[in-house]
């Protein structure tokens, strides 16, 4: 598995190896490959998406809700999303205990902008993105207008971008009931 994040300076790369293990790679802007990172742990602990919040990477697990934050100088720590909440929690503690054989995807991408990261929290038939403060903190819950449960509905990412007139825009691509993308608008109450 791998993932790639970019800005006009700096690559980023996750592999995760099935056997386990994964490892960062930073690569300047000539391509050199510089510092690498090991990730310790199984696979399933380590898949997920990387982005870049200005100088920070912040490389994300779909299974578990927290992302392993590279700071400046090269130190890391992991960011705990307090008030994640999923119906797949349940199964995912039974995964730990060797109950289920497969951990189950909780959220398959996540999206910083601005203050704010936007979590894609799934959830069967509609679209939930939960919106933490820059300290993973839970602050607001957006949901899909008219939710209704469908078990084949799953977005599969998210961008986020400042809207023109002020708010956000929220990209979600979903890959199930069929290929599809939507843009939705977010204002934050003052």
């Amino acid at each position: 598995l791998r993932w790639a994040a970019a800005d006009g300076r700096t690559v980023w790369t996750k592999i995760v190896a099935e056997e386990g293990g994964a490892r960062l790679t930073r690569y300047d802007a000539a391509g050199a490959a510089g510092q690498t990172l090991a990730l310790p742990g199984p696979a399933w602990r380590r898949a997920g998406a990387l982005r870049l919040q200005g100088d920070t990477l912040l490389s994300f697990t779909g299974y578990r809700p927290v992302a392993d934050r590279v700071l400046p100088g090269g130190r890391s720590d992991t960011l705990a999303l307090v008030g994640f909440d999923s119906p797949m929690l349940a199964r995912s503690r039974r995964f730990l205990l060797g109950d289920v054989t497969e951990a189950p995807l909780l959220t398959p991408a996540a999206a910083p902008c601005g203050p704010w990261l936007f979590v894609l929290n799934l959830r069967p038939g509609w679209l939930q993105v939960d919106v933490y403060d820059r300290e993973g903190r839970l602050q607001r819950v957006l949901l899909s207008p008219r939710p209704r449960y469908d078990s084949r509905f799953f977005p599969q990412d998210l961008a986020v971008r400042r809207a023109p007139g002020g708010g956000f825009e929220i990209a979600v691509a979903a890959a199930q009931p069929e290929p599809s993308a939507a843009v939705y608008a977010w204002r934050p109450a003052p």
